[in-house]
């Protein structure tokens, strides 16, 4: 090789080398061109917001606690604890009659137990639901919160609420209607201005001819509705077409959610002040029939919810119902 080649090459060698602390000077400042300055302060170890971010933070944080209410360590209740299982039944029963149901999610099943007014029986719908809540008010504004898991084998399947009176005690739960705050609504009482109406009513020409339910040769229709201030009276008939006389058990009036199923969660409240009249009327001879009225306070409700008639047979299986829509309440007519 030449001499000249050589020292040519031995020239660009070193022009190579001296260049190479100046590229790397300017690799970074290139980087710091192409990327968010945000992004490249966020990868200091050492970042910390600015200023007037923090406080930007702090004062959001602050407005929001304006609008937050503290809540009495008193004023909290907490819940019973309670296990529900797929195979087996949990029964519990409340020293008064049960108006109000309501599930926390459609894990377990709930009922009452009939003809019993007081004993609630639980079951899970599906194996390992998750943890729920169940809520019982009874007729008495007493109000009974449970906390819901799953077991295989519950430790206790039979529970009486009454006998719970020490343990509420002294968790400093006192059981009367005062102290847990609820109300429940009782317009009139067993008077003779409503017996005088409930007479009218009963005699009264039908003008209602669509609402009801047949089974077994037993009907259960509507054929009134009337109303005198803040009261409402059912006019409804009972006709007995077999040879069997249908002895009368009790009738239940209840709201409740429309199209719902016992596999799902669900909400009924109790219509309580019931008055049926005549009281004498028990028993629907075979081949006859029976007229009553019932009267009860006023009541409204949404499109959501129906109203539902029940009667039940005594020692029998003809039991009755029929639900009114919200439509069929409107159309009362005054006394």
């Amino acid at each position: 090789m030449p001499r000249s080649y050589l020292m040519i090459l031995l020239m660009l060698f070193s022009l190579q080398w001296s260049a190479m602390p100046l590229l790397a000077q300017q690799v970074p400042k290139l980087a710091s061109q192409s990327l968010h300055p945000d992004i490249l302060s966020l990868a200091k170890p050492n970042f910390v917001p600015n200023k007037a971010e923090s406080a930007s933070v702090e004062t959001a944080a602050e407005t929001k606690n304006m609008f937050v209410l503290p809540i009495a360590e008193a004023s909290i209740r907490y819940s019973y604890p309670l296990e529900a299982s797929y195979q087996k039944t949990t029964h519990i029963i409340f020293p008064s009659k049960i108006i109000y149901v309501d599930l926390g999610s459609d894990g377990i099943i709930v009922d009452k137990v009939q003809p019993t007014e007081n004993v609630l029986k639980i079951k899970a719908n599906k194996l390992g639901f998750d943890q729920t809540t169940l809520v019982v008010i009874t007729e008495e504004g007493k109000y009974y919160p449970f906390l819901v898991d799953y077991n295989d084998n519950p430790s206790i399947l039979h529970i009486n609420m009454a006998g719970n009176v020490k343990q509420d005690r002294q968790a400093g739960v006192f059981r009367s209607g005062a102290w847990e705050g609820i109300t429940l609504s009782g317009e009139f009482t067993n008077s003779e201005e409503v017996n005088d109406l409930s007479d009218k009513v009963l005699h009264r020409r039908r003008f209602i001819k669509d609402i009801g339910s047949t089974k077994m040769r037993m009907s259960f229709t509507l054929t009134g509705i009337y109303i005198h201030h803040k009261m409402l009276f059912f006019q409804v008939l009972l006709e007995n077409r077999s040879e069997i006389d249908y002895a009368i058990d009790f009738f239940k009036f209840f709201i409740k959610d429309r199209d719902v199923t016992k596999r799902m969660a669900f909400q009924e409240l109790e219509l309580p002040d019931v008055q049926r009249y005549p009281v004498s009327g028990k028993v629907v001879p075979h081949k006859g029939d029976l007229e009553l009225v019932f009267a009860l306070p006023m009541v409204t409700y949404g499109e959501d919810k129906v109203l539902e008639l029940q009667v039940y047979e005594a020692q029998g299986g003809r039991h009755l119902r029929f639900e009114l829509d919200s439509d069929v309440i409107i159309r009362a007519k005054g006394l």
